[in-house]
């Protein structure tokens, strides 16, 4: 049975779990710290080929310099935001095909936290200490605890560099995708990608080809175009491999985007619960059949057993 929480309320849920009312649980932000190690439950952990990322919209008004662009993609200092903001619950992004998945890359450079050398491209591209800059928009999908820490974080980190950002919060998701998200010149608009195949085509492809209705910051390179459409054709792998990972060079290069951190799967089980079994797809891909509950350890009765 599965039961359904208004607005994904985290400590709703937790004290639901707490009661034993829940087999599982996300950890609430506020007790990660010390539930983390609490010997009273079973930790899952794993990463994920998902990705949070910002659209930049570059088709028009101030992003559409790429100096501007990369001035705020240096600005943002990842390492503070997984480990303070974050409390290392996911992983730095430092690649658009994530680690694990094919075409990988491991020698891509990472990207650096330099705000001097942010400063001066916005500084060659007119705007001095973010003079003449005007103020741009924030935007998220989603209204919760998570997103507006992440928000302020990152508002917080371009303020050092001169720029001025307003936060936004859409009240639906399609009024989010239909007005705001590649259309509002000079916003930064907060979103996720959770491929359903383990595949770069299913990344890259999806998300930055011309063509494809996912390709919501309205991005395009048709160098970048040609290469995904040859590697979606390639049937041999290392020739393969080489295309997509010019494409991703390529794209980094353009900086659409600001790639935050690679999501992990991180639940609480109560011990009598067994078979987990999680992939790097997430939590839809986890095989249901495989888990079931001893029954006699929690004083269950054997309804509750599944095989």
């Amino acid at each position: 049975m599965f039961r359904i929480f208004p607005q994904s309320n985290l400590n709703l849920i937790f004290a639901e779990f707490e009661k034993g009312n829940l087999e599982d649980a996300k950890i609430p932000v506020s007790q990660r710290t010390q539930l983390l190690n609490n010997p009273c439950y079973k930790l899952v952990r794993k990463p994920l080929f998902a990705t949070l990322f910002w659209w930049m919209h570059a088709r028009s008004g101030p992003l559409s310099d790429l100096r501007v662009r990369r001035a705020i993609n240096l600005a943002i200092d990842r390492s503070h935001f997984v480990n303070v903001v974050r409390q290392n619950r996911f992983d730095e992004a430092h690649s658009l095909i994530p680690e694990g998945m094919f075409a990988y890359n491991p020698k891509l450079p990472q990207n650096t936290y330099d705000v001097e050398k942010a400063k001066q491209l916005l500084a060659d591209a007119g705007y001095p200490g973010g003079q003449g800059l005007p103020p741009l928009e924030l935007w998220s999908g989603v209204a919760n605890h998570a997103s507006r820490q992440d928000n302020q974080a990152l508002k917080d980190s371009l303020a050092v560099i001169g720029i001025e950002v307003t936060l936004h919060e859409a009240k639906a998701w399609k009024a989010y995708y239909n007005k705001v998200v590649g259309k509002r010149p000079g916003s930064l608009a907060r979103s996720a990608w959770f491929p359903s195949l383990p595949d770069p085509d299913d990344v890259l492809r999806a998300l930055f080809h011309s063509q494809s209705k996912f390709n919501r910051g309205r991005y395009n390179n048709p160098q970048v175009d040609d290469l995904l459409e040859k590697a979606r054709n390639e049937l041999d792998e290392s020739k393969r491999i080489d295309l997509y990972r010019n494409a991703e060079k390529l794209i980094i290069a353009d900086v659409p985007t600001i790639n935050l951190v690679h999501y992990k799967f991180e639940r609480l089980f109560h011990p009598y619960v067994h078979g987990i079994t999680t992939n790097s797809l997430g939590e839809p891909y986890m095989p249901m059949k495989t888990i079931w509950l001893d029954t006699a350890r929690n004083g269950l009765p054997k309804t509750a057993e599944t095989k």
